[in-house]
């Protein structure tokens, strides 16, 4: 018969496979007049790079942006300023879309629109129906509905299948700004980033819970042998 602590550290349920970000379309975002689309991009990369002026912190505040970062963190103070200049309206958005790494069917759209000037709302579209089922973009599907969301929600539907915190924004996006904050960090705050980053940190209970019960087998052995 299995004993409770044996039972509690049987294997987990194999894990939903991982989303990773595919395309990014921007509207009047920041330098971008008119709309920009940015990929497919590949499933490994991990750096924008380029010359002065090419578009890479705009493109990668785009990407936060959607992602719900505050506009004072993307050299903005207030949402009217990541507004393209020419934009008629006060109007600009940013969508990106994951996928699902490895070719499976799942596919999730996220787009965050300035109406106004002023205000922002999000948009949201989750889809297990896979290729062949296109709409017009930045959506993925026909079938699957595009609802508007709250952060909180919106938050809950990443953490969930694409496993990023958008109140720990530093944790999926560094900037290039920041690098030489990351490289300053004592060894114990660089351990704790880079769990944050690669999502391990949720193992370290579960990694205690293995130790103490290893520490009490060992105990029960030795007094077995006394």
């Amino acid at each position: 018969m299995q004993s409770a602590d044996a039972a509690e550290l049987a294997e987990p349920p194999a894990p939903p496979a991982p989303m990773i970000l595919n395309r990014v379309l921007l509207g009047n975002f920041k330098a971008y007049s008119g709309e920009v689309s940015a990929g497919p991009l590949h499933e490994r990369m991990t750096t924008v790079i380029g010359p002065n002026g090419s578009g890479k912190s705009c493109l990668v505040e785009g990407i936060c942006f959607a992602l719900a970062v505050s506009s004072q963190q993307l050299r903005a103070p207030a949402l009217a300023g990541l507004v393209n200049h020419a934009a008629t309206e006060g109007c600009a958005s940013v969508a990106v879309a994951f996928i699902e790494k490895g070719g499976g069917t799942q596919q999730l759209v996220v787009q965050r629109r300035i109406v106004g000037g002023s205000r922002s709302e999000w948009k949201l579209q989750e889809c297990d129906c896979g290729p062949g089922a296109a709409a017009v973009a930045p959506w993925v599907c026909v079938r699957c509905a595009v609802r508007t969301v709250k952060r909180d929600a919106l938050r809950e539907a990443l953490k969930t299948r694409v496993k990023i915190d958008i109140d720990a924004p530093e944790r999926f996006v560094v900037h290039q700004s920041s690098a030489l904050c990351v490289a300053q960090k004592a060894p114990a705050e660089l351990l704790a980033f880079f769990e944050g980053v690669l999502g391990t940190d949720g193992l370290r209970a579960r990694m205690q819970q293995e130790a103490t019960l290893s520490l009490e087998l060992s105990a029960t052995l030795r007094e077995a042998h006394v």
